[in-house]
This record gives C-alpha cells, sequence and structure tokens, in this order.
C-alpha cells in the first residue's frame, strides 16, 4: 500500500566524491537526488541557486528541513521524481539495506517492493521550463538506476559540467550507454569505479568546446 511516513530508521547516507572545477561558473546547480541535501548543505556557497529534486517523500522532508534550519537561502526544492515524461505518477521503493540513499523507482533486487509512496514525475526538458533557465551550469545526478531514463533522450549540451553516478542496478549494458550519451557532448574529468564488485561509478564530464 502506498506510505507517507517520515522514516526515521534510514541509515544516515554520504556525499559522493563530487568535484566542482573553478572553471564552472556559480550562477545555477540542478540536484537530482538529492536526498537529505547534503550537497546542497555543503556546496550553497559555490553557487547563486542550487534547485533540488528529491523522489522520496520522507527524504525531502528532512533534507529540507536541514537547509532551511542552516539558514541556507539560495536552495530551493521539488518532490518530483525525474524521468523520461512529465506527468506520470510512479512508485518509488525503500531500500531493503535501510539507506536513505538507495531508495528507487526502478523494482529491483535490493528494493522492498512492499515498502513505497507514489509520487508525480518531470522530465530533465521541463526542468528547465519550470526554473525558466536556458543552462544548467553544474548538474549533479545521483538517482539510484533512473539515470538511464533521464539523460537519453536529452540535449545535454545546455549543461555546463555533470557530475553523475552511474548504478549497475539498471544493467551494464544501460551503464555503459548513459556513458556513451553523455560522451557525446561531454569529456571525462574524473572517474572513480568500485572494481571488481562493481555497484556504481561516479564519473564527472565537462562539455567540450
Amino acid at each position: 500500500m502506498s506510505n507517507f511516513k517520515i522514516q526515521n530508521a534510514d541509515r544516515e547516507p554520504n556525499l559522493g566524491n563530487y568535484i566542482i572545477p573553478d572553471y564552472v561558473k556559480r550562477t545555477v546547480a540542478v540536484d537530482l537526488g538529492s536526498n537529505l541535501c547534503l550537497f546542497e548543505k555543503k556546496y550553497h556557497d559555490r553557487f547563486d541557486e542550487i534547485f533540488y529534486f528529491e523522489a522520496n517523500f520522507s527524504n525531502f522532508l528532512k533534507g529540507t528541513s536541514r537547509v532551511l534550519s542552516k539558514g541556507i537561502k539560495n536552495c530551493f526544492g521539488f518532490n518530483y521524481a525525474v524521468t523520461d515524461n512529465s506527468g506520470d505518477i510512479i512508485k518509488i521503493y525503500s531500500a531493503n539495506s535501510m539507506d536513505s540513499g538507495s531508495k528507487s523507482i526502478l523494482n529491483h533486487t535490493g528494493a522492498n517492493t512492499s515498502d513505497y509512496h507514489k509520487i508525480m514525475t518531470i522530465s530533465l526538458d521541463d526542468i528547465f521550463q519550470l526554473l525558466e533557465i536556458e543552462r544548467i551550469n553544474y548538474l549533479k545526478i545521483d538517482v539510484e538506476g533512473a539515470e538511464h531514463s533521464i539523460l537519453m533522450n536529452c540535449d545535454l549540451s545546455k549543461i555546463d559540467f555533470i557530475a553523475a553516478e552511474i548504478h549497475n542496478i539498471m544493467g551494464i549494458d544501460k551503464m555503459d550507454e548513459v556513458r556513451n550519451k553523455i560522451l557525446e557532448t561531454h569529456e571525462i574529468v574524473s572517474q572513480i569505479k568500485a572494481i571488481p564488485d562493481v555497484r556504481n561509478e561516479e564519473t564527472n564530464f565537462k562539455l567540450r568546446g
């Protein structure tokens, strides 16, 4: 059954290995999969504005509470699941691991399919319209396997820098497709892979040219 609740038993996440080079403009950052807003707390002084999107109801409320309690004025949140299409209603599942950062819209082996709630979707293209922006200077994306549906049909040339966690819960082939899609317009700045037991990779890309 649908389950809107504050999940206090979740394990606290760790912030990924994101880098923000000096050449990245300060204007707009977008955070897809903000979890408990660790990125916002750490980097809010680096950007004029950060817009964050978190699909899980509990994570969104707790993350926003932390942003407000710190007096951060330039971070603005939205409780949407980002996918390839806007306006759908889908499920987001808790994780069997009880890790707040592992909640996912994918029904995979690590998902607790009996513990979910439903959420409205928005596409990356429509995020540009929602925020009334033409470019994203910095895109952080950590969406537990939804990165394939988000990125594959988007014009990524409108994004200057992409800091992506690419997850193997969607399969190795789709990991390759996501990476190759970004490489059509960007080049790799840094990459961390978990080897030999690949769970995900953390890769930073800058726009070519």
